[in-house]
């Protein structure tokens, strides 16, 4: 078993809880739970692993790298409450249906923890009926949140309810309900990672559980994997949960006071329309104080050595209309209205992405092809409407001045695309030149298209890959088309991205 977990408090809960509950964890292995950031590529698992992801957001820009893993496992089974996750089972609803292998349990009623423990609740014949559906039934799986009425609120049940209907006629359907009693600690959990705040000791314990190493697995001196003691602790003795509770507390007079001191080096910054506070820490939105209320959202960033990316944690008060997770979504991030994040290699306070023009570079094989010819008339015959206003670029002129190249440079850095075709015809290695360093600025499209099956040779197919690797490390994206449809399909995906 392989189990994707966020990196945060309530992912590496969720993370605990599969360990604990999943009916496959007897077999399992301490260095096969993987922390997982957005951005980071689900590449720990192989086609005989069943796959647990919890508390991780899928989007528009990780979604195939999603259904890559339904592919190349035996199981997955995918919890979560971002709104983004909620977004794409929206916008893919038929084709994720269609995966027998994929079951999702998606609710914005709680946190992935308590989600999680909710879930491996349920009786497993109840979720096996619900799970056997036929190409004219689905399947949804709902959530409600229902607090104590015990005064100070530290529990909480959460009512399971799964659906079987019939898409033709949803009157015919079959309906298994399961009720879930959150223990105090994942109360406290789900308390603080979705911003109730009904009991004060969550965000107490949320600090006193940073104070600790809370990851899952730890590695000895030797090599050697065991699961974290603290977990055992934590899930089986409230004196411990006070605890931490206690140590919370202490670190909360000390943070207030440095905070206060430290609010000096915070700084503003102007993006798209919008002023957002900035301060490069470690933390929360506590390290705004009542600042961040003055202030459309708030931004903390710090740097992560380990993968060489800058984390960004967008905040906004639940007073404010700015929509963080959509400001992190364009950054390929994703998560909450008022709580969001996003992680990429730039620092963007001082190279802030500039607005794209709606233009397509057209770079790559020349040498006489006229796969631009092609290329441009599909993509004029094309309907959608995402292309209605792009315009593409031919560099290929007839005389090459040094003018024409300072145009093409130009296109090239404000492009909202710069595309690169390589084909047979192919003879020199400039372009190959071109597309790593394009990448390294610009969003970059590399495609290999091979309509008449030319390119035989492992090595080149093999170069191809690694230049392809070079782009997807700064976000861009690498294919090989093959066939007669081969700009059809190429003309599709860029669409897609767009």
């Amino acid at each position: 078993m392989v189990v994707y977990h966020h990196t945060d408090m309530d992912g590496k809960s969720a993370g605990w809880l599969v360990h604990t509950m999943h009916p496959f964890a007897i077999e399992d292995h301490p260095e096969k739970y993987i922390m997982t950031n957005y951005g980071d590529k689900f590449d720990k698992h192989n086609e005989k692993d069943d796959v647990v992801i919890v508390d991780v957001s899928i989007s528009d820009t990780s979604y195939e790298d999603f259904l890559n893993i339904c592919k190349t496992s035996r199981s997955v089974t995918w919890i979560d409450h971002h709104q983004t996750s909620l977004d794409i089972i929206e916008k893919h609803k038929e084709e994720l249906q269609a995966i027998p292998n994929l079951t999702y349990f998606v609710s914005k009623c709680a946190c992935g923890a308590a989600l999680t423990y909710s879930f491996f609740h349920i009786p497993q014949e109840d979720l096996m009926t619900i799970r056997s559906i036929n190409e004219d039934e689905e399947y949804e799986i709902t959530a409600k949140y229902v607090y104590s009425t015990i005064a100070p609120i530290q529990s909480a049940d959460i009512i399971i309810q799964m659906y079987k209907k019939n898409k033709k006629n949803p009157t015919d359907c079959v309906v298994r309900d399961c009720k879930v009693k959150l223990p105090t600690w994942l109360f406290y959990v789900d308390d603080y990672d979705c911003w109730k705040q009904v009991n004060t000791n969550s965000n107490l314990f949320s600090l006193g559980f940073d104070s600790e190493d809370t990851s899952i697995a730890i590695r000895n001196d030797q090599g050697e994997w065991y699961f974290n003691q603290f977990w055992s602790w934590l899930t089986s003795n409230q004196t411990y949960v006070n605890d931490i509770i206690n140590a919370g507390s202490n670190i909360d007079k000390y943070i207030k006071a440095r905070y206060t001191r430290e609010l000096s080096s915070t700084f503003e910054w102007e993006y798209n329309g919008t002023t957002f506070i900035c301060k490069n820490a470690h933390g929360n939105s506590w390290n705004f104080g009542e600042l961040i209320k003055k202030y459309p959202a708030a931004i903390l960033f710090n740097y992560d050595g380990k993968s060489g990316k800058w984390d960004y944690s967008v905040y906004s008060d639940e007073s404010s209309k700015f929509d963080c997770k959509a400001f992190c979504e364009s950054f390929g991030g994703g998560g909450h209205l008022h709580a969001s994040g996003f992680q990429i290699k730039e620092l963007i306070f001082t190279n802030a992405p500039k607005e794209k023009e709606n233009i397509i570079f057209l770079g790559g094989t020349c040498n006489d092809d006229p796969w631009r010819d092609k290329f441009i008339s599909l993509w004029k015959k094309n309907e959608d409407q995402k292309i209605k206003n792009i315009k593409l670029f031919n560099p290929v002129v007839s005389n090459w001045t040094e003018e024409c190249k300072k145009k093409e440079d130009n296109v090239k850095s404000n492009a909202k695309l710069n595309l690169f075709v390589i084909t047979p015809k192919q003879k020199g290695y400039y372009s190959f030149a071109e597309i790593a360093d394009c990448a390294h600025y610009s969003k970059v499209f590399f495609a290999v298209v091979d309509e008449y099956n030319q390119f035989d040779d492992d090595k080149i197919i093999n170069s191809f890959s690694a230049i392809g690797d070079i782009v997807e490390s700064h976000e861009g994206i690498y294919k090989f088309y093959e066939g007669k449809d081969a700009l059809n399909n190429l003309i599709n995906d860029i669409i897609a991205e767009l």
